[in-house]
């Protein structure tokens, strides 16, 4: 049986979470059926998705190990392309250790008993990214920063700039860019992540959630993250 093992909610400031007293007070109040869903007219990140109540949503648990292998399968093809040396570097600087994926698993919120894996690079010289350190990095470092977003985006190639997914080094300089120049992000990015009618049900709570950290990113805001009950 699933339960709520996350929820998010994107801090972009419209009316209706205004109304409910701010972005965490709308996420609990829609759950406990206190607040309504915001008007997608008046939402900025339901109307940049095209999509209802793209602003916030649920990770239940335990997450499929279908969805940690789509995870995995969007990981850099190699750690010389530009998303590989940023999320080498990031888990470096970040600590990312997959510590925090393998206790969420150990408490039953994955339902793999392992972590799904990507190895680069000759055996003995050779590098690992886990799930675990993916789900590290989305759900256990609570509330995400803007870059924090990008990073993530980019190592899952979850961003086209210019109409191009950042792959080589020469990309470096584009992704500065929109770092440094937040009112081009809407114009000059797309979301590559998409929903199609037959992911599984985790699949897509895994994916609104990245869509969502787009749209944090464009309106150079938070996400916010917290526990279930």
């Amino acid at each position: 049986m699933s339960e709520v093992g996350f929820g998010w909610v994107v801090d972009d400031d419209s009316p209706t979470k205004r109304a409910a007293g701010g972005p965490a007070a709308f996420a609990e109040k829609l759950m406990t059926g206190e607040a309504k869903p915001c008007d997608p007219s008046s939402c900025p990140t339901c109307a940049l998705l095209d999509e209802e109540l793209a602003c916030v949503g649920v990770i239940e648990a335990p997450i499929a190990p279908e969805t940690e292998e789509w995870l995995a399968g969007r990981l850099p093809p190699t750690m010389e392309s530009l998303p590989g040396t940023l999320l080498r570097q990031n888990f470096k600087d970040s600590a990312i250790t997959g510590a925090g994926g393998e206790a969420l698993r150990k408490r039953g919120l994955c339902a793999a008993p392992k972590p799904f894996t990507k190895h680069y690079g000759p055996f003995f010289r050779g590098y690992t990214v886990s799930t675990d350190q993916l789900i590290e990095q989305m759900l256990c470092a609570g509330d995400i920063q803007p870059a924090h977003a990008l990073a993530i985006l980019v190592h899952l190639g979850g961003i086209a700039v210019d109409d191009e997914v950042p792959a080589s080094p020469d990309d470096g300089p584009r992704l500065s860019e929109i770092v440094e120049s937040p009112g081009t992000r809407e114009k000059r990015t797309l979301c590559t992540i998409h929903i199609d009618d037959d992911d599984p049900r985790s699949t897509v709570q895994i994916k609104r959630f990245l869509r969502a950290l787009y749209a944090a990113f464009v309106q150079d805001t938070e996400l916010r993250v917290f526990e279930g009950a």
